[in-house]
């Protein structure tokens, strides 16, 4: 008796901790440089904002390449929801100075990464630049991206 609650004691604490851990409180702009050793054109530059909330979040990556700028969204605990008419597309509502806007974002391979189309990741990218803050929403899954950061982090990828 003794035995099984010291056991479902350990599996709360257990759980306490899994559950925080997927939580980041305070997210900010990131980015890296990836360097492919064996070919530079492969090399990427990206600027990222991470997801507060694993389970049920969503972290925007823009990413610069070889075959140009793109931006993501990911998801990192299950598959995106797709279009029933289309298994490869997504719908995505952002929301930037209280106006919504829908997009059809292409479902990559796995279902757990969408990228934008290229009108709206200009927009986004217009809006981060002024410093307004953009709301994603994709099936459960939700976002609040904040600009506080984004001008310094995307120095990475535009040296203009």
């Amino acid at each position: 008796m003794r035995l099984t609650h010291l056991f479902k004691k350990g599996a709360l604490v257990a759980l306490f901790f899994f559950l925080s851990g997927c939580s980041n409180e305070c997210p900010s702009w990131r980015n890296e440089n990836i360097q492919s050793s064996s070919c530079p054109s492969y090399s990427i530059k990206k600027v990222y904002f991470p997801t507060k909330n694993n389970l049920s979040g969503l972290e925007l990556e823009i990413a610069d390449s070889l075959t140009g700028l793109r931006m993501y969204l990911n998801s990192f605990s299950t598959i995106l929801p797709a279009e029933e008419d289309d298994a490869h597309q997504t719908n995505v509502t952002y929301i930037v100075a209280d106006q919504r806007y829908q997009a059809a974002a292409y479902r990559m391979e796995g279902g757990q990464r969408l990228l934008l189309p290229n009108d709206a990741t200009e927009q986004i990218l217009d809006a981060l630049w002024d410093q307004q803050t953009v709301e994603f929403q994709v099936g459960r899954y939700k976002a609040v991206v904040d600009p506080d950061g984004f001008r310094e982090a995307y120095s990475v990828i535009d040296k203009n």
